[in-house]
């Protein structure tokens, strides 16, 4: 149903690898493609869903076979709302803590 002034967006990055993905010759434990998924919402200033929320944004992912997808929806602040996805995907924040203690 459209809604007069009311435009939502959408944006989303795609990486090329899901649950059933074995990178080289060595093998991974199961989940953790759907691991890296949740981990990478982790920054050293907190939970980046947050900053997705200063800019009146919202995001998510999901781990398929094959790919992960980590996209977020908003109405306003495209720029910010996609600078902070780029933020997500591309600025891992990874700590031993949080790497050995599984999500």
């Amino acid at each position: 149903m459209k809604k007069r002034g009311f435009i939502q967006k959408f944006a989303g990055i795609m990486i090329n690898y899901g649950g059933a993905d074995q990178p080289g010759d060595f093998v991974l434990p199961a989940g953790t493609a759907h691991f890296l998924e949740h981990q990478l919402f982790a920054k050293p200033y907190g939970d980046i869903t947050d900053k997705f929320e200063q800019y009146e944004g919202s995001s998510n992912a999901f781990t398929s076979y094959n790919e992960t997808m980590y996209f977020a929806s908003f109405t306003h602040q495209a720029y910010e709302n996609i600078k902070t996805l780029v933020e997500l995907v591309a600025k891992p924040y990874f700590t031993e803590k949080k790497c050995n203690h599984r999500t």
